[in-house]
């Protein structure tokens, strides 16, 4: 992997604007969202068949307790699902993609906090992305034998944490700066772990 400092990432003017929208914050999630989805497409490239997918829903797998007229569907992860109106919805998913609807594979959620949010809602849906993604894992390794890397960052006042799943269980891998060399190399590790798959 060749090694990349922050501002050979970037371009100058979105490096500007993410140290703005730290140091003044945004009022709106709308005024960061375009720069974060700029900042997730420069990591993870469409030349590479990444995609950075705004507001996708995290739909509930179908289980043994779902009820029997339950609306039913299938997902870009070619997973059954439930069809309901109160499913997860965070800001980014980050997935390599294929020309098919059915045959994404999730790498990264991403969320994003206005600097007023209420921290216990912001944990809240943390806690229900990581479920998901827990979730998503247990799928993926029944199907492929293999256990996915997926990551489920959240931003909030310039920081990021990123949390990851390893052997079944998340743990917290880095705090910092959303523009820090660990969330960065985080990242780009990521992507390069699944730039050729």
């Amino acid at each position: 992997m060749e090694v990349q400092t922050i501002s050979d990432s970037f371009p100058l003017w979105l490096l500007g604007r993410l140290m703005n929208l730290a140091l003044e914050g945004a009022h709106y999630e709308a005024s960061f969202g375009g720069a974060h989805m700029a900042f997730l497409t420069c990591i993870f490239p469409i030349r590479h068949s990444f995609m950075v997918k705004p507001i996708p829903r995290l739909r509930t797998a179908i289980s043994e307790t779902t009820s029997e007229g339950t609306r039913r569907s299938i997902d870009s992860y070619n997973r059954e699902v439930e069809v309901r109106k109160d499913d997860s919805v965070p800001d980014f998913a980050v997935v390599k993609a294929t020309a098919s609807l059915h045959d994404d594979c999730l790498l990264l959620i991403w969320e994003l906090k206005r600097d007023d949010d209420d921290g216990s809602q912001s944990s809240i849906q943390i806690s229900r992305y990581v479920r998901w993604a827990v979730d998503y894992q247990a799928f993926i390794l029944r199907r492929d034998g293999r256990l996915p890397n997926v990551l489920v960052g959240q931003v909030e006042q310039g920081q990021a944490t990123i949390y990851s799943l390893t052997d079944g269980l998340f743990i917290q891998v880095i705090q910092g700066p959303v523009l820090s060399e660990e969330i960065c190399g985080q990242l780009r590790k990521l992507a390069y772990e699944n730039r050729d798959q």
